[in-house]
Order: structure tokens, then sequence, then C-alpha cells
């Protein structure tokens, strides 16, 4: 048999009987999902007991499977978004703290009424101690919880562990803070709250290369870019050429993947800035591979990363941020958003004046 017959029969299993011998694709589950789809392979039956015939059935199947690989993948929540969501609940509970100071703050006595230490003292020992049992407070529990609902993800145990313990140390790092300057301390800059979100190289925390599930009303993204587009091309004086229409649309894509199609009112400054200081990290030459064309743009950083003084350049972010802030200029005009552009370089008022770059570390 040849290679050629090799490749086609790729997948391929047949299933023998004493009524048939029918064929099925059969493909194993790399080994980062099997915990998560609770699978070591996954098959589909074909219907055919002809080769022929199972050869052409397959690749529809085939894609399908592989596709639903690339979704399990994608609701996976990284380590670099359990650090964004530990920071931001370390600040949450610092304000919880300065509301209910008395929980924190309270001297406990002994029976006779001797002083032993801060409520607040008490309960970061406790909080230690759990931690390094990996008995995670109900506090944490809570919170991941929260996030896994927020994302749309079921954590397994090892996310679950890695969610829980940063939530931990959050609490502990925001209850020390308070307690130290409390006693008059001086407590040291925050430090990084996921170990797994630290690059081994650089040792600086890895960027998300999604900003995290928004929530809110009204139009999103990939919706207002398809209006955007179809106004565009009714208009013969704004109507756009072919290549800048495939451009524009390879941005927008980008975008509404990167801000996981959030709502255009949830959109901020701050986070069209984060997605032209991610798309910088991507090697300028990806626009020449056309299998990059249908890369996700997490897969796009993973895939064609940038080398040392060969980023996109400022020319190149500053024409991207320009179609995002055309999008929104659409969309403020048309009633489909109120509010400034978050695209352009004033948040105050409405210009058609695309935002310069801003490149984030």
């Amino acid at each position: 048999m040849g290679a050629t017959a090799l490749a086609d029969n790729a997948y391929l299993k047949r299933r023998s009987s004493r009524k048939s011998n029918l064929w099925y694709v059969r493909v194993p589950v790399p080994k980062d999902l099997q915990e998560i789809l609770r699978k070591r392979t996954i098959e589909r039956p074909l219907k055919t007991s002809d080769i022929n015939e199972a050869r052409r059935r397959k690749h529809p199947v085939l894609m399908e499977i592989l596709e639903g690989f690339e979704r399990a993948r994608g609701r996976r929540i990284t380590s670099a978004d359990i650090e964004h969501e530990a920071q931001r609940f370390l600040r949450e509970r610092l304000e919880q703290i300065a509301m209910r100071s008395d929980d924190t703050f309270t001297m406990l006595t002994d029976v006779n009424g001797n002083d032993l230490e801060l409520a607040g003292d008490s309960v970061l020992a406790t909080l230690r101690e759990e931690l390094e049992q990996e008995d995670w407070s109900s506090s944490a529990v809570r919170e991941a919880d929260k996030i896994a609902r927020q994302y749309g993800v079921t954590p397994i145990k090892s996310q679950r562990d890695e969610l829980c313990r940063a939530l931990q140390l959050a609490e502990i790092e925001a209850l020390s803070r308070a307690l130290s300057i409390h006693k008059g301390g001086v407590p040291e800059p925050i430090s990084v709250l996921n170990a797994r979100a630290v690059d081994p190289l650089t040792a600086i925390v890895s960027p998300r290369a999604l900003l995290a599930p928004r929530q809110g009303e009204g139009v999103r993204v990939s919706e207002a870019a398809k209006s955007y587009f179809a106004d565009r091309n009714r208009q013969r004086s704004s109507a756009l050429t072919g290549q800048t229409t495939n451009q524009s649309r390879a941005t927008l894509r980008l975008f509404s993947e990167f801000t996981r199609d959030a709502p255009l009112s949830a959109i901020k400054r701050r986070d069209v800035a984060d997605f032209l200081s991610n798309l910088a990290r991507i090697n300028p030459s990806y626009g020449r591979r056309s299998s990059a064309k249908k890369l996700k743009f997490d897969e796009l950083l993973k895939k064609y990363p940038t080398s040392a003084g060969h980023d996109l350049g400022d020319k190149t972010l500053n024409r991207h941020a320009a179609v995002i802030a055309g999008m929104f200029d659409w969309a403020i005009t048309s009633g489909t958003l109120e509010g400034a552009n978050p695209a352009t370089e004033s948040a105050g008022r409405n210009t058609t004046s695309p935002m310069i770059c801003e490149r984030r570390p």
C-alpha cells in the first residue's frame, strides 16, 4: 500500500461483526484534554462498509472532532487569567477590610480580659495553615466558583487547585498588608500570586492572550463588525477596497476574539491598548502564511511569537487601531453605542483620529 493510501486511511478503524464490517473515525484525545473530556479516544461511526466511501465521509467528521478539541482548549482559564483574577480579588479584599475594619483590628482577649492578638492575626494564621494543607478557605472556593462560571469553564482538579491557591494567597496578602500598615509597618510591593503565570526565562508574568469575559447589554463586537462592513459597502463614497476589506475584517476578527466578543459598551480604552500590545507580540511574517488566516488570536501568539527587534511596527499597529476606531465611530454615529470612542486619541471626546499605539510590557 502506497503512502497516499496510508494517509487516506489515517484515523479509520473497522469493526467486524457477523452482519457487517463498518468503518469508524477514531481519534486519540490529546493528553492536555483527556481530563477535561474524560476520554482517551473519540469514535464516530461512518455507517459504511466500503473503504472508498469511508475515506470520503471521514474528513467532515474528523474536522468536527478536531474543532471540538480547540473549543475545549479555548474554554480553559489560563495561568495568566488566574493571576489577573487573583490580583483583582486582592484589591477587593483590601477594600472590604477597610470598610469593615472592626472585623480585622479588634483585639481578642482571654477569659480574664488579657489581650491576646488582633482578630486579623488569628484569621491570617488560619489562612496560612489552610494554604499549607491545600484546604482552601470558603471565600476562596466561592470566588473560584464565581470565576469559573464567568469564564464558562469547569476546571479540572489541577486547574481548580491553581485557582484556589492564588485566591488564598490573595486573601493572605490583603490581610497581612492591612495588618502591617495598622501596626505602623510599610508592606513590600505586591508580588505575583500565581507562580505558574511567570515566564521562566524573563521572570515576568506572561500577558493574557484574551480579556476576561465581559458582561453587559447591547451589540457585541462581532455583530457590530458585520453591520459596520455592510454599511460601509452600501455607500460608494466610503466603500472599502478588496484588500482593505480583508485586512479590516482580519483586524476586527482578532479584536473580537481578544475581547471574547464583549459588548461594545463594556470595552474601555485600556482594552484597546492591551489588544495592540498583544498584537505587537506576533511576528510580522505571520501574514504570509495561508494557515495563519484561520488561527485564533491566542493561537497566533503561540505559533508566531515575535523575536527581538522584529515585532510589528507602530505604523502597522496604528492601522489596526484605525480600523477599531472606525467601527466604534460608526457605532456611535448610528446610535448603536452611546459614549466616547475607546480607540481614539482622547477618551473624553468622539473623534475619528485613532489612538497612538500604547504598548504594555
